[in-house]
């Protein structure tokens, strides 16, 4: 394991206190967690991820996993993209800002965080 990135076993009693995992889905997609971050810190998201749905048991949305391109084109950012993630924000019972290396530079998860606390 790459040593900048933490063990996440540590905290884990904290998250599971916060949330219990969903077990039975409805139709529409939820999700137990929103993880906003910045695609440069991918290696930390996913493992994150990994922790959080391999470990926790709780479902996590990741843009670049589980949007396809069609949803989600970094590359022609539109307001069509902000409804798009307020959609997937609504249906997500909490979110986990993942602070990596310049996430401070971030357009997007500010807002993300914004929206939350709204």
């Amino acid at each position: 394991m790459d040593s900048n990135i933490p063990n996440f076993n540590s905290s884990a009693s904290a998250m599971t206190h916060a949330a219990t995992p969903r077990q039975n889905k409805p139709l529409d997609r939820i999700y137990d967690v929103f993880l906003s971050h910045r695609r440069e810190n991918e290696a930390l998201v996913t493992e994150l991820n990994d922790y959080i749905e391999n470990e926790l048991h709780f479902e996590a949305y990741v843009d670049w996993k589980d949007s396809s391109s069609d949803h989600l084109d970094r590359e022609h950012v539109t307001a069509g993209t902000a409804n798009y993630l307020r959609t997937i924000m609504r249906h997500s019972c909490s979110l986990i800002f993942v602070v990596g290396e310049n996430a401070g530079e971030s357009r997007w998860t500010p807002w993300a965080l914004g929206f939350f606390d709204g």
